[in-house]
């Protein structure tokens, strides 16, 4: 049920501790899911060069837009509504990754901070949500070799 990028499905997990167990769950059934990094342009105005504006990259930004359904009751590697609902409230900081389905060895990682959080319709067994996650540090792409 996820987005399609380049043929692979996305998914978004966020980091969860029970006890002494730090494990990483899906955010719910995705509908869809994608990483936004946006960089400020600098421009720099050249007139030995014709008077055209150079541009340069600045500080970047990125967010992680993300529509699916949340189970009221939800698989062991998932969290549900009841799960997700107390994240989205306060303004804490969480670990998140995001995972491509076809290349399970490749994994970003990245801090961020839940912006918004909507519910649109429910279902017999859940809640279509969608919210905007923050993202608080330049994300890591890890390889498994």
């Amino acid at each position: 049920m996820s987005e399609l990028l380049l043929g692979q499905k996305v998914r978004l997990k966020i980091q969860t501790t029970v006890g002494q167990n730090t494990s990483y769950k899906l955010v719910a059934s995705e509908i869809s899911c994608g990483l936004d990094i946006t960089f400020d342009k600098i421009e720099l105005a050249n007139k030995d060069n014709g008077d055209w504006k150079k541009q340069l990259l600045g500080s970047g930004s990125a967010s992680v837009p993300w529509e699916g359904h949340a189970d009221f009751t939800p698989a062991a590697d998932t969290l549900g509504y009841a799960d997700l609902l107390p994240l989205t409230l306060g303004k804490q900081k969480h670990n998140f990754q995001i995972v491509f389905d076809a290349a399970k060895d490749v994994t970003i990682s990245f801090p961020g901070y839940f912006d918004g959080f909507k519910t649109t319709g429910q279902t017999n067994d859940g809640v279509k949500v969608s919210f905007n996650v923050l993202v608080d540090e330049q994300p890591t792409l890890q390889v498994a070799p």
